[in-house]
């Protein structure tokens, strides 16, 4: 029963620190049920290419992703979503995942779990999930603002959240990290924003301790 409420907290923690503006209810499948808050218009799909380079390549040991230059030595501790999971993580049953980006703005191109810590790399584009085109530091104040208000009046408690800047790949980049608990139980979480373009690369994890999840931010490395 603790396993089961500890995916659906970090289900839901992926959906508020995502910046998506959204609601998220658990259902017995374990799997959210996310629907868009009424309160929010959602702007114009994005009307340009997206091309298949834009996402990542998985092989038996390793995710890539050359467009963002961002690679993961695969951990055989870690369960990582298969594309059926990743697609009901997303909500693309049905549709690709380039059509779900221009739609939505958002997408999990890689998502991993292991215990109480969770790791995952998303591709945003701004212009659809805030309505503009943003910075780096722009879009880590945006996701900012919007973990703070879905967490608003839930059971949630914000112990702390920090934008500062981390070193990727020989490069500063925005950073976000967030303390959360729930339940007795403490989640802390950080997000790098890596920009191209028009497009935002989110490198994403979650431990259970400022240790933890300072380790799981340095297992991802530069192409």
């Amino acid at each position: 029963m603790k396993r089961a409420f500890v995916l659906i907290l970090l289900f839901s923690l992926v959906s508020a620190l995502c910046g998506c503006a959204v609601e998220t209810q658990a259902v017995p499948s374990e799997q959210p049920t996310v629907t868009i808050s009424s309160e929010v218009s959602l702007p114009p799909a994005y009307d340009g290419e997206i091309p298949e380079s834009m996402f990542g390549v998985f092989d038996e040991e390793t995710y890539t992703n050359e467009a963002f230059g961002v690679k993961y030595l695969r951990d055989g501790r870690w369960a990582f979503y298969t594309m059926q999971e990743l697609a009901s993580l997303n909500r693309t049953a049905g549709e690709t995942l380039s059509a779900q980006m221009k739609s939505s703005g958002f997408i999990y191109d890689m998502y991993a779990r292991s215990d109480l810590e969770t790791l995952g790399f998303a591709i945003a584009i701004p212009a659809v999930q805030f309505g503009r085109a943003m910075t780096e530091e722009e879009y880590a104040q945006a996701v900012r603002d919007a973990s703070a208000r879905d967490y608003a009046g839930a059971d949630y408690d914000v112990i702390s959240d920090e934008i500062s800047a981390a070193e990727f790949g020989g490069a500063q980049h925005a950073c976000f990290h967030m303390t959360v608990a729930a339940s007795g139980l403490v989640f802390h979480t950080a997000q790098i924003f890596i920009q191209q373009d028009d497009f935002i690369g989110i490198i994403y994890v979650s431990g259970n301790s400022e240790e933890s999840r300072d380790a799981l931010l340095s297992s991802f490395s530069s192409t």
